[in-house]
């Protein structure tokens, strides 16, 4: 299915808002199911298509389209609906009726797909054991990571001096808080001008959407890693500052995923 790019995106920028407007934030689960993935190719979503299947409710994090179920012998149950995702494709297109050579378009398309449990193959499973061995490989392989320090009861990130200030390991509830706070400030590290390089002057409207883009990035990473990412403080404040961003900028919340998953690139990219 062809669509228009502002099409595709008018529609998560809405489905989005819904969540937002009852104070729910999408993309965090407090299970563990992990990233959404397509069972085949084993592939993560991620951006927008990670946005997009975070709404959904399902115990499964794979997903596949109609075809593919039923090549691995299976079928969508009945009176099940699908989720959209969506990918890029290149058109040719000939410059002139006369002339051999061709253009060459991107065009934006939608697939359909199926969450495991709405299918006949679905199995109901125990989801697995976070394993916390994984976050301490994802952070070590980090290419130019900030320096970590543990002599506060604090959480935050030091633009200027470049470290992320942590409360001892010992002072969370369990090392999943821990390592998901960490996700969190390490999303906001790769912000610096030595990394990504984001803007992070302190006007209202930067930091909300700093905090978006670090909400997002750190869900990635927590899915990643089998983590429930841990409650956010004030939760209603920073809802309202993104609605408010969403008003002046429709498209905000893709360029938010388009950012987080930058940041999630540049920290996974000696780990992968």
């Amino acid at each position: 299915m062809k669509l228009s790019r502002n099409e595709v995106y008018s529609e998560i920028t809405r489905k989005l808002k819904e969540e937002l407007a009852q104070g729910c934030l999408p993309w965090r689960k407090s299970w563990k199911v992990g990233l959404p993935s397509n069972i085949k190719s084993k592939r993560n979503y991620n951006g927008i298509n990670f946005l997009n299947l975070c709404l959904n409710e399902y115990p499964s994090p794979y997903y596949l389209t109609y075809l593919q179920c039923k090549e691995l012998g299976g079928y969508v149950n009945r009176g099940e609906r699908g989720s959209w995702v969506i990918y890029w494709d290149i058109k040719e297109f000939p410059e002139a009726q006369d002339q051999s050579e061709s253009r060459r378009v991107p065009i934006i398309k939608r697939s359909i797909v199926f969450n495991l449990a709405q299918t006949s193959l679905f199995m109901k499973e125990e989801n697995a054991a976070p394993q916390i061995w994984e976050c301490q490989f994802i952070l070590e392989s980090m290419n130019n990571r900030p320096d970590i320090r543990h002599n506060t009861i604090r959480a935050y990130y030091s633009p200027s001096e470049d470290y992320i200030s942590l409360p001892p390991m010992g002072s969370f509830d369990s090392e999943e808080e821990y390592w998901s706070t960490l996700w969190h400030e390490l999303i906001h590290s790769t912000a610096h001008k030595s990394r990504l390089d984001r803007d992070l002057s302190s006007n209202e409207n930067n930091y909300s959407y700093e905090e978006l883009v670090a909400e997002i990035g750190s869900a990635y990473l927590c899915g990643l890693t089998g983590i429930a990412p841990c409650t956010i403080e004030n939760q209603a404040a920073y809802i309202q500052g993104w609605m408010n961003l969403s008003e002046s900028d429709q498209f905000i919340f893709m360029k938010a995923a388009l950012d987080a998953q930058k940041a999630t690139n540049y920290i996974l990219s000696k780990a992968s």
